[in-house]
């Protein structure tokens, strides 16, 4: 999967430090793109050109609207929701765990403002 950020430096480093927390490893490691591998997935981060990194990102436009992404548990989810707000991550919907019949999950934007969401498969 690629995805394009406005600002690759900037991107790399909210990224990788999530991604590793997450199992991934680094990968590619090229001067205007970045990769993490883990799960069976390899995800890029390409910085965008300047023309198009101008206009910016909305969820709610054609494309991508959001990255789910797994951890084990509901303990691993809340340390993550922890973790997150340490870095000062931009949380969403007030930053609580949202508890489904099924899932929990956490959602947050990265600097792009791409929301993404961790979850949690309930047991049991």
């Amino acid at each position: 999967m690629d995805i394009y950020v406005g600002d690759l430096a900037r991107s790399v480093a909210f990224w990788g430090p999530l991604l590793e927390r997450l199992g991934f490893q680094a990968a590619a490691d090229r001067p205007t793109a970045k990769s993490w591998r883990g799960g069976g997935a390899e995800i890029f981060f390409v910085q965008a050109e300047a023309e198009f990194a101008a206009q910016g990102y909305h969820r709610k436009r054609v494309g991508l609207n959001h990255l789910a992404l797994a951890v084990a548990d509901r303990q691993a989810l809340s340390s993550l929701g922890d973790w997150l707000r340490e870095r000062g991550a931009r949380m969403l919907y007030g930053g609580a765990i949202e508890e489904t019949p099924s899932q929990y999950r956490l959602f947050f934007e990265d600097p792009d403002r791409i929301k993404v969401e961790v979850l949690a498969e309930r047991k049991g």
